[in-house]
């Protein structure tokens, strides 16, 4: 029996995916709870780089595997595009805290990386999907 040099991936890419959405979650209650006067912006900064360093992660690392699996990295499977939406969602999401963009704004956007986080979860049992759950 072949041993597939990527097969380890299957151990660290789903958690650091979980621990990426659990995070963007805690993101969106903690955009609710920031007040523009400071308060919980060191909570939003540390929760908002760790929600977007492992979506990151939970990216790349199912990117390799998917070139151990597949051959090739991103094959715009609609989960591989959502996440990549999600990716790009908390990215800005950050963006506009760090720029002090107004709270209204940062909580709709952390809202819709939340959203693209159910559709990311529900896409693979409404469409044909590298990653279907049937």
């Amino acid at each position: 029996m072949a041993h597939d040099p990527g097969s380890w991936l299957l151990f660290i890419h789903p958690p650091l995916a979980v621990i990426g959405y659990i995070l963007t979650f805690t993101l969106l209650f903690a955009f609710v709870r920031y007040r523009k006067d400071g308060k919980y912006g060191s909570i939003v900064s540390r929760v908002g780089s760790a929600a977007w360093a492992f979506n990151f992660l939970g990216l790349v690392t199912g990117m390799i595997w998917a070139q151990s699996a597949w051959g090739r990295p991103f094959a715009f499977d609609p989960k591989e595009t959502l996440t990549l939406l999600l990716f790009l969602s908390v990215g800005l999401n950050m963006y506009l805290f760090y720029r002090s963009a107004d709270r209204k704004v940062l909580i709709i956007n952390a809202l819709i990386s939340c959203i693209l986080i159910i559709l990311t979860v529900v896409i693979p049992l409404l469409l044909k999907s590298l990653h279907g759950y049937l």
